[in-house]
């Protein structure tokens, strides 16, 4: 196997998944996504609470929490992200962001999402 093309994630992909996590939408697609049976540790992101909560607890005994930067390396390294982002939910949250992002007009009457 050839380690060059292993890369792990990258600052950029890290940015990326950091500023998505602040999205609404996208936390409700990609929660959907990790809490799929295929996945023994699911993992869901409290949007209010700003934080991951996993079932079944993750016990660590060093510390009393998980470091946000380790949980975000480990979905990144766990490939969960690549392969959301080539499921059909990734494909549907899209089409939520332009639907959202679009302004119609019906009859006359302008109707913009806010």
């Amino acid at each position: 196997m050839d380690k060059s093309l292993d890369k792990g994630p990258t600052a950029a992909d890290f940015e990326e998944l950091t500023i998505l996590l602040q999205n609404r939408a996208f936390v409700d697609y990609l929660n959907i996504f990790l809490c799929l049976h295929v996945f023994g540790q699911h993992v869901l992101y409290n949007f209010l609470e700003l934080e991951f909560e996993f079932e079944p607890p993750i016990k660590n005994r060093r510390h009393l929490y998980m470091d946000k930067r380790e949980v975000l390396r480990w979905l990144c390294v766990a490939e969960r992200m690549p392969k959301f982002k080539k499921s059909g939910l990734y494909t549907e949250y899209c089409l939520c962001v332009l639907l959202l992002d679009s302004k119609f007009e019906l009859a006359g009457v302008n109707l913009e999402s806010t």
